[in-house]
Parts: C-alpha cells; structure tokens; sequence
C-alpha cells in the first residue's frame, strides 16, 4: 500500500516539475525514484492536493 502512495506521489512530483519547464530536476527525480519520466499529471494536481492538505491541517 505504501509503495503504490510513493510511486504516485513520486509520478506527481515527477509531472510537477516537468510542466514547470524543470526538465534537469524531473530526469533526475525520474532517475533516483525509477519513475517514468514521461508519466502524465494535470498541470497543477500537486499543488491542488498540497492545498487541499494544509486546509485541513490548518483550520
């Protein structure tokens, strides 16, 4: 179960960067995580879900 949340997580941050034109930093999260590198995400899903969380946390 934890491993499925990490390769999500990891395929998010991976699509994060790479629609932020983060390209260098995406291949190497891709790389250190064996996370494709062409995996797809909407634009601001991470950011969508970050927000969601501290909105919660934080009332």
């Amino acid at each position: 179960q934890d491993g499925k949340l990490y390769r999500h997580l990891n395929s998010l941050i991976v699509s994060h960067l790479r629609h932020n034109n983060l390209t260098q930093a995406a291949t190497a999260v891709a790389s250190a995580t064996m996370t494709p590198l062409n995996v797809e995400a909407p634009p601001n899903k991470l950011l969508d879900l970050v927000a969601k969380v501290l909105t919660s946390t934080n009332p």
